[in-house]
């Protein structure tokens, strides 16, 4: 279930790309994922204020351009 996304956070210690790959596979379980739900566990799931804050101020509008 797209719920069990919330459960996919990045660790302090925890990179980026290696975030990234986690939720990909968490996302590859899951048949008709919304992309919307998707990005927004994404998002909540990460530890990067920065990085966060950015998104904030010019959200993407898909998950390639956010992947990006």
């Amino acid at each position: 279930m797209s719920a069990s996304l919330h459960n996919v956070v990045q660790g302090e210690e925890e990179g980026l790309r290696q975030y990234m790959t986690q939720f990909a596979k968490a996302t590859s379980n899951i048949l008709n994922l919304h992309l919307v739900a998707a990005m927004h566990a994404l998002l909540i799931g990460l530890c990067l204020r920065k990085f966060l804050d950015t998104l904030y101020v010019d959200p993407p509008i898909n998950m390639d351009e956010l992947r990006s």
